[in-house]
């Protein structure tokens, strides 16, 4: 049960990060229905299926069922994983889908919350997504100029340490800011730069 469960996972955020959103729902609905065995080593050290409730989460809203995606991650956030790793993985997938929703406040909570754990695991790449994030929200709630600072940190740390799977998102919310601060050209520039980079296949950077 634990492989069928960490096999449906891997292939249901294959498909998801992809943009096949149906397919993403089908193969981590069917992780659900297993259990894993919870004294296994590859469940209790390894725990690559743990987030599988945060990712299905931010799926039924890019297919546009909000009230079940934010059910299922009220759901998700009560099992926060143990371990370092998926607990920070967690802790992003939660806190992009809270941005996608506007509750500021609450996304502020978890980008603290993955700054600190992943700062005391020396998870310095998570540790750069939250702080584009907390540029994210700054440029939100329009303080752009210290959000845009944040953001380019954390591109940048980002891009040195080859970890980019969330850089597109961060790079939208560049260009936002620079939009914001009537930077329109730059602000394109950003945006045309990000589509180049994720391909004509739908491929987004480097996990």
């Amino acid at each position: 049960p634990t492989a069928i469960v960490g096999a449906n996972v891997m292939l249901g955020i294959s498909h998801h990060l992809a943009g096949d959103q149906a397919a993403a729902h089908a193969a981590l609905s069917a992780s659900l229905e297993h259990l894993p065995n919870p004294y296994s080593f590859v469940t209790n050290y390894l725990g690559f299926h743990q987030d599988r409730k945060m990712v299905l989460a931010r799926t039924l809203w890019l297919q546009g069922f909000p009230d079940r995606a934010i059910a299922l991650m009220h759901e998700a956030e009560a099992d926060e994983p143990p371990d370092p790793v998926t607990g920070c993985l967690t802790l992003i997938w939660g806190t992009s889908l809270l941005l996608w929703t506007g509750d500021l406040a609450k996304a502020e909570g978890g980008v603290e919350r993955l700054i600190q754990r992943a700062g005391e695991n020396s998870l310095q790449p998570y540790k750069m997504v939250g702080v584009g994030f907390r540029g994210d929200l700054l440029v939100r709630r329009g303080d752009t100029t210290a959000g845009l600072g944040l953001l380019r940190d954390s591109l940048k740390t980002l891009r040195a340490g080859r970890y980019e799977l969330f850089a597109p998102c961060l790079e939208g919310a560049m260009a936002e800011g620079l939009a914001n601060l009537g930077q329109l050209d730059l602000a394109l520039a950003q945006s045309t730069e990000t589509i180049a980079a994720i391909g004509s296949d739908g491929n987004v950077y480097n996990a």
